[in-house]
């Protein structure tokens, strides 16, 4: 098998469906093929602050894309509801670092 796909899996918000994408962002975990991605979990607080796997640093935005631009991110599952995360803006921030994106 060749080299995993680099995956952030982004969930949480600050929209009203932050638990909603958590849940989501589970489900989405649980069913990954973990054979052909490594993935790194991200959670959005209702603050805007990022958590990357199992740090337990918390980011800006900014600092976060540059943290997922140093750890390799090849694509981001947006797992995202509501505002931040259908409303176009996460998607700006990612094409802005160019980090693809599922949506």
């Amino acid at each position: 098998m060749g080299k995993k796909l680099n995956l952030a899996l982004l969930m949480g918000g600050p929209s009203a469906e932050h638990e909603v994408s958590l849940a989501s962002g589970k489900e989405v975990m649980r069913h990954l093929d973990l054979k052909k991605y490594q993935v790194t979990p991200v959670v959005i607080s209702k603050t805007g602050k990022w958590k990357i796997g199992d740090s337990i640093k918390l980011y800006t935005p900014t600092d976060a894309l540059k943290q997922l631009q140093t750890l390799g991110i090849h694509v981001a599952f947006i797992a995202l509801h509501g505002k931040f995360g259908e409303d176009g803006i996460l998607q700006a921030l990612l094409e802005e670092v160019g980090i693809r994106y599922t949506g």
